[in-house]
């Protein structure tokens, strides 16, 4: 991943892990929830919201060939 790539990052279930867009990041999707921005900027706020599980996918939308970042969460209840 380059330092200005576009990169996309999508939350399976935004009712457990919820990205908040910004002024360098801007929602793109519903569900699941796609995020669009640049590397070159700081990731957006990822919060927890409630319990469950959900997955984290990272994606470098200028050079797709490589390999996608994946992360699956689980957030326990309060």
């Amino acid at each position: 991943m380059l330092n200005h790539d576009p990169l996309e990052i999508v939350t399976s279930n935004p009712a457990v892990l919820a990205v908040t867009p910004s002024t360098m990041w801007t929602q793109m999707g519903s569900l699941p929830v796609q995020f669009l921005g640049n590397t070159a900027f700081a990731l957006p706020t990822i919060t927890a919201v409630g319990p469950g599980t959900a997955t984290l996918t990272f994606i470098d939308l200028a050079n797709p060939t490589q390999p996608r970042i994946t992360e699956t969460i689980t957030v326990g209840a309060p």
